[in-house]
């Protein structure tokens, strides 16, 4: 993986971390969904790259809320 990828995967570990203080079954979800969803191209030349981040982990976030909360 790359070193964005990696960046990515610790932002999630860290969220679930400070805020649950322990991994779960939402987590593991959240970062198989990073894996699946993660396209290293999207990132190579966009021209706002923490903008792009943002925009790639709402959507990973919606996917998250939508399985965990509604059973999509």
């Amino acid at each position: 993986m790359d070193l964005f990828y990696n960046r990515l995967k610790r932002d999630i570990e860290d969220f679930y971390y400070n805020t649950f203080m322990e991994a779960d079954a939402t987590q593991m979800h959240h970062l198989s969904l990073l894996k699946s969803q993660y396209d290293p191209t999207r990132f190579q030349n966009c021209a706002n790259l923490n903008q792009e981040r943002i925009v790639f982990l709402t959507e990973l976030q919606g996917m998250v809320e939508g399985r965990s909360y509604w059973g999509e």
